[in-house]
C-alpha cells in the first residue's frame, strides 16, 4: 500500500533494521515489523492530539522543529539516534495512556515498541517538516494531511492498522 510515508519506508534497508535490532536486542525482522506498526501508531497519535487547538499547536511545533536532515543521514540511523526516546514521544502523543498503548502492542507482538519509536519518531517528524516546507503547508494543511493518512491507515485494514486500532480502542 502506498502511503504518505512510503518515501521513508523505501529508504529503510534490511541492514538498517539489523543494525537497530542488534542495538536493542531483537532481530532485524522484528524491527521491520515494529516500524510497520510505529508509522500508523505515530500517525494516529498525531491525529489524536490534533483534535484540540492546543494539540494542533503542540504537534505543529514538534514537526516544525524536527530535523529534516535526518532523511539524508539514513545510513547512520542505528548509531545516531537515541533509541530510548520513544517513551517520551508516546507520552506527548497519548499522555497517561502511553503505557497502555505500549503494553497492548507488546501483548500482541511480544516486542517493546518504544525503542523503535525512538528511531521512527524523528524520521516521521523530519519527513513531515520537509514535506510541509516543500509544499508550503501551514498548520491547517499539515493537520489535514495527517488526518487523511490516519484515515487511510484505518481503511487499509492491514495487520498493522488493525493492531493499532485495537490497541487504541
Amino acid at each position: 500500500m502506498t502511503t504518505l510515508f512510503s518515501p521513508i519506508t523505501a529508504m529503510l534497508t534490511p541492514d538498517m533494521f539489523n543494525a537497530v535490532g542488534a542495538r536493542i536486542g531483537v532481530s532485524g525482522e522484528q524491527v521491520q515489523k515494529a516500524v510497520d506498526i510505529a508509522i500508523p501508531l505515530l500517525t494516529r497519535g498525531g491525529d489524536y492530539i490534533a483534535g484540540t487547538p492546543e494539540g494542533q499547536v503542540r504537534l505543529a511545533n514538534a514537526i516544525n522543529s524536527a530535523d529534516t536532515g535526518v532523511l539524508g543521514n539514513m545510513s547512520n540511523l542505528a548509531s545516531s539516534f537515541g533509541l530510548d526516546s520513544g517513551d517520551d514521544l508516546l507520552k506527548r502523543l497519548f499522555g497517561d495512556e502511553a503505557r497502555v498503548v505500549t503494553a497492548g502492542i507488546k501483548d500482541a507482538t511480544g516486542m517493546d515498541i518504544a525503542p523503535v519509536l525512538g528511531m521512527a519518531g524523528p524520521l516521521v517528524l523530519g519527513f513531515l517538516n520537509s514535506m510541509a516546507q516543500k509544499e508550503g503547508l501551514d498548520t491547517n494543511g499539515l493537520m489535514k494531511k495527517i488526518k487523511s493518512q490516519a484515515r487511510s491507515f484505518d481503511r487499509s485494514q492491514s495487520e498493522s492498522a488493525v493492531l493499532v486500532d485495537s490497541t487504541l480502542a
